[in-house]
């Protein structure tokens, strides 16, 4: 092999490395991406678009390779596609139904150590090998007691510790991330939100959001350190917990004229440091930016973007124009897209709401799917099965 095409292709591999965005909201889970140098004006020229089938499952990129997930006639489909062209790499479907008023699968491709897991809306956690797409292992949550959900399984998988946890059961489950093998698993309901990982003094740990708890409970076991009460209408805990970096910290918050509360974790207990109604956030999950929250408060349908202290709890903005929506931040600006279809761009900054930019990319209602970023490029996706990319270079 030709050493000069050595060379560009290990470069390649590794400006795409740091432009990743592999698993839901990001590389740390975060919905804050390290890129800068992004357009100032906010919104670049759309780069490409396709169809990929109904559902709220997110984008997740890897090595300039893009995985989606969609529901045609009845299957759900696991697409790779050339993140820079859309052009399809490979496609791998299983049988699962389409649903009612909210259809498709709701959960967010994730990639790790060579592997793409998928968790679908009636209990079907799956890995495929990235190049290929070929089945690697799959098991059905119910098989260890899991009761779904009113509005179906929804939170993404999680790998971690060699792990991959889902929100299924009381505490969660966790299986063998080579294998599939079932390492600890609770019976009953879970909750709509994503699992979160946890490092506390060395000490390993994932925050489950249950349907009228939090729960922190151990990796390696599924024990419970600590938990909370949270009961909220319908039993929808749907925003993932966000936690502070050294996981001494974690904010929860739920819809329907619930609140937002502050919780101080020491390993074994949840203590409460502040609770409000300045976040009451349905299903989009708030992004902690520079010791603020940024956050759609209210229910879809209504909502607005907020700003409020991490600290304190104090409201320091809100924008009601926007109305409800789900949102990442990257290079200083937030990228909100509304549930109708409407990108919007404004600055990430404690001191006021201020709009760079907007663009109407879909048609219809709930289209309030978090957006991902990666080497430079913006992927928005429609509930309709739309999927748009977009320049910010």
């Amino acid at each position: 092999m030709n050493k000069g095409i050595v060379v560009i292709a290990l470069f390649a591999a590794f400006v795409s490395t740091a432009a990743d965005w592999p698993s839901w909201r990001g590389p740390k889970r975060n919905g804050v991406s390290t890129e800068t140098g992004l357009n100032p004006k906010g919104i670049g020229k759309k780069v490409w678009s396709g169809k990929i089938g109904s559902g709220y499952s997110s984008i997740t990129i890897k090595d300039g390779n893009l995985f989606a997930l969609g529901n045609v006639k009845g299957e759900d489909v696991l697409y790779c596609l050339d993140a820079a062209t859309g052009n399809e790499n490979w496609r791998y479907s299983y049988a699962c139904p389409s649903g009612g008023g909210y259809k498709g699968p709701r959960a967010t491709p994730i990639v790790a150590d060579g592997r793409v897991y998928t968790f679908s809306r009636n209990g079907r956690l799956g890995c495929v090998d990235v190049e290929t797409g070929k089945s690697l292992w799959s098991v059905t949550v119910g098989k260890y007691g899991a009761d779904n959900l009113s509005w179906q399984f929804s939170g993404s998988p999680l790998v971690f510790d060699g792990k991959v946890f889902v929100n299924a059961g009381e505490k969660g489950m966790a299986f063998n991330a080579k294998s599939g093998a079932k390492i600890w698993a609770s019976s009953g309901k879970g909750g709509y939100a994503t699992p979160v990982s946890i490092v506390f003094r060395k000490k390993k740990y994932v925050a489950m959001f249950g349907f009228n708890a939090l729960r922190i409970v151990e990796a390696r076991n599924g024990k419970v350190a600590a938990s909370c009460s949270w009961p909220t209408k319908y039993n929808v805990n749907a925003a993932d917990p966000v936690v502070t970096a050294k996981g001494s910290k974690i904010f929860i918050t739920s819809g329907y004229g619930n609140a937002g509360a502050l919780f101080k974790f020491n390993g074994r207990s949840l203590k409460q440091i502040w609770k409000n109604k300045a976040i009451k956030g349905h299903l989009s999950t708030p992004v902690l930016f520079e010791g603020n929250l940024y956050a759609a408060d209210g229910n879809t349908g209504g909502g607005a973007l907020v700003c409020v202290s991490l600290e304190t709890g104090r409201e320091l903005w809100r924008e009601k124009s926007v109305r409800y929506g789900s949102l990442i931040i990257a290079d200083d600006k937030i990228f909100y897209l509304r549930d109708r279809g409407i990108l919007i761009v404004c600055k990430a900054s404690p001191k006021g709401f201020a709009k760079l930019a907007e663009a109407k990319l879909f048609h219809g209602r709930q289209n309030w799917i978090v957006p991902a970023l990666a080497d430079g490029r913006l992927y928005c996706r429609g509930a309709n099965g739309e999927l748009v990319c977009m320049n910010l270079k």
